[in-house]
């Protein structure tokens, strides 16, 4: 709560520094766009099927997430209608195209398609910078003019007057949306699809001004950081920034890194000075920073201890081999301490034994080149031998596991 109404106030401060300029609630971005040629997609399951004749009706996938509604007296007579889930070709596309059938026919009144997103979609992005588009005979993607956004029921409507290829794709988007980083790790962010504005604006303070649709209308990105606020931000050129992860992990550990936009209309690309500001918002990535991870290592009487810790918060093991097998399942409590259990497995005089026991531990010395874990196994254990199971008085014993961070990717932390 407090990491959103930071992200909201600063959003704030940066919509009423833009002066000369009234927010209003019109739509923005709704100009026809041409995106990059493609491959044609592939089918990934069956097409469905429905006959419609002059009354008109309506088909959807499976999944659900595509509807086409034909109005009444639109075909001659009965059509049979198809929808097919396709891979998604498109730079930026968003989960499954679909072919709709049949191809080449002709509607006299603009057919009606409606497409479901869902929280995923939204991944980096906002509703308003969705677009649904077709493919062109030349495999190029041209955005459909949006009729209608249903945020509550998470729905774009458009009208066709013809049937090809539809998917959906986003047209401005942070990539990652979202990654994992370890503490005082840092990772670049970009704003995908906002291509830099040159001339006036580059060569001022109000320099990042980007294209959205051509010349009909600009976006000015200001990147936030909810973890570290400013200090923790680094902008590069060309709308990428470096997110710089604290030393020590935060809690909450999840950073919001987000850009503020604002989009103005101007009346031609000449204009030194913007018309109108239609929309202000917000998009947000989600950085996750976790502790370093360790290796351990560590000698007691005639055991070796060895194993990889990921995150001192969730439990993990550590093996120990010597005249026994041991392992040490770790339960923690704090990132700092918890409790342990241990079982055993040797064969004493050729016959095989298991002991078992528990204690506690603490981690110390994280903030230093020496960490540590150290046991203190002071509850009695038991062991089992030619069926027989014994009880171990209760002693204190103490052992030393040292901690060394990893350099490598041993732990699968993605960026």
């Amino acid at each position: 709560m407090i990491r959103n109404c930071k992200i909201l106030i600063l959003l704030f401060i940066v919509a009423i520094s833009t002066l000369g300029c009234s927010l209003l609630s019109s739509k923005f971005g709704d100009a026809e766009i041409t995106f990059a040629k493609t491959d044609v997609g592939t089918p990934t399951g069956p097409a469905t099927m429905k006959s419609i004749g002059p009354a008109g009706g309506s088909i959807s996938s499976p999944d659900g997430r595509i509807t086409v509604n034909v109005p009444p007296n639109d075909v001659p007579g009965d059509v049979q209608f198809s929808i097919q889930p396709i891979t998604n070709q498109a730079q930026g596309g968003l989960g499954n195209a679909y072919r709709l059938e049949p191809n080449g026919q002709k509607f006299t009144t603009p057919v009606e398609i409606s497409l479901k997103y869902d929280d995923h979609d939204l991944e980096g992005t906002v509703p308003e910078f969705l677009a649904v588009t077709y493919q062109n005979k030349d495999g190029s993607w041209q955005s459909l003019k949006t009729t209608n956004i249903d945020e509550e029921g998470k729905t774009f409507t458009v009208s066709t007057t013809h049937f090809t290829d539809f998917e959906f794709l986003a047209k401005i988007r942070i990539s990652p949306a979202s990654a994992t980083i370890r503490v005082g790790e840092s990772i670049k962010l970009e704003l995908i699809g906002c291509v830099p504005e040159k001339g006036f604006w580059d060569r001022h303070a109000f320099s990042a001004w980007c294209n959205l649709d051509g010349v009909e209308s600009r976006i000015k990105p200001d990147w936030l950081a909810d973890i570290g606020m400013f200090q923790n931000i680094v902008n590069e050129p060309n709308h990428t920034v470096v997110f710089v992860a604290p030393s020590k992990k935060p809690s909450p550990s999840v950073a919001t890194i987000g850009i503020a936009y604002h989009v103005r209309d101007f009346v031609d690309k000449g204009d030194l000075l913007p018309s109108t500001i239609h929309k202000s918002g917000i998009f947000t990535a989600h950085i996750t920073i976790v502790d370093r991870g360790y290796k351990v290592s560590g000698t007691s009487h005639d055991e070796t201890y060895t194993g990889v810790v990921c995150d001192l918060e969730k439990p993990f093991t550590v093996k120990g081999a010597g005249l026994a097998d041991f392992a040490f399942n770790f339960t923690p409590s704090s990132p700092m301490s918890g409790t342990v259990a241990y079982n055993a497995g040797y064969t004493p005089g050729g016959a095989s034994a298991y002991e078992a026991g528990k204690g506690s531990y603490t981690v110390t010395g994280t903030d230093t080149e020496q960490p540590r874990i150290t046991l203190n196994l002071t509850s009695g254990g038991s062991i089992t031998a030619r069926g027989r199971t014994f009880n171990i008085p209760s002693a204190a014993s103490s052992v030393f596991m040292d901690l060394t961070p990893i350099e490598g990717n041993e732990c699968g932390v993605g960026r």
